[in-house]
């Protein structure tokens, strides 16, 4: 037993002494605050939803290092759900059997990963070892990526209905002018629309996965990329209209990946769109 523990103690050290947050800052306030208050500050009962640069190191274990600060400190060991974009709702019996082996210490974090999400998704491995040491559950939100790639090609018309939330919508005006300035050349302008059509799709589908799926857990993390999460917008503000769970955002960022001045308007936020998320978390 004092192997085991000190096997776990030392994973757990590994990861965390990798995550430097270098500094925590809330947009509303605009003043940095640090992880003690910002756990204090934060609500008991929440849904966090933390957005991120995909497959950055230094993000992903100081995403796992939120979750396991904000577990410790709620008291909510056995009591957390994990909501993750990379896995597909469809296949949450997949997700819940390889998990299951993970917790029983069958399989690996790399293993799971591996198998649910990908080997080129290993930088989440840190995430679950907090999932396995804290009893947190997690479950796939995203639509098939067949779905999207038939809407694309063929029109939303062609897919299954079921496929569809009830509250789905098109996104509006701005958000569209975010899109199109991050797809810029890479997508033909003729065929933008229909790429629109399979993000805001997407939007919907993981709104309503996680609004379905919180259960009687105090505290709900979500991951996603930061575009669907940025100015309480896309995935965020469909979330907002299913319940009434109290939502907190993140968006976090890489002193490394980003420069002086990326970061310094990450803070700021942006005239016509307003603050990216609650609070920008700075890592290296």
């Amino acid at each position: 037993m004092k192997i085991l523990l000190l096997a776990s103690f030392t994973l757990l050290y590994a990861f965390t002494t990798q995550a430097k947050i270098i500094e925590i800052y809330d947009t509303q306030l605009q003043t940095k605050r640090n992880l003690q208050e910002l756990l204090m500050e934060t609500p008991s009962q929440a849904i966090f939803v933390l957005g991120e640069f995909h497959n950055t190191n230094e993000i992903q274990n100081a995403q796992a290092e939120i979750i396991q600060e904000k577990v410790k400190f709620e008291k909510a060991q056995n009591n957390f759900n994990l909501h993750w974009e990379f896995l597909e709702y469809t296949k949450q019996n997949v997700t819940e059997m390889f998990f299951e082996q993970f917790i029983q210490g069958q399989i690996s974090s790399n293993e799971f990963v591996t198998q649910t999400a990908g080997a080129q998704n290993l930088h989440y491995t840190p995430i679950f070892d907090v999932l396995k040491s804290y009893g947190g559950k997690v479950r796939g939100i995203n639509l098939p990526r067949v779905i999207k790639q038939k809407i694309i090609k063929e029109g939303i018309e062609s897919v299954d209905p079921n496929y569809i939330p009830v509250n789905h919508y098109v996104g509006g005006a701005d958000y569209q002018e975010r899109f199109a300035a991050v797809m810029g050349t890479h997508v033909p302008p003729t065929a933008l629309a229909k790429y629109f059509l399979a993000q805001c799709l997407t939007d919907s589908v993981m709104a309503e996965q996680v609004s379905l799926h919180l259960g009687k857990q105090p505290l709900n993390f979500l991951i996603a990329g930061s575009f669907h999460t940025d100015f309480y917008d896309a995935t965020v503000v469909r979330l907002q209209k299913l319940i009434n769970t109290e939502i907190i955002t993140f968006k976090f960022i890489s002193a490394k990946q980003n420069t002086a001045e990326e970061i310094a308007q990450f803070k700021q936020g942006e005239n016509k769109y307003g603050p990216y998320a609650d609070y920008i978390i700075i890592t290296e």
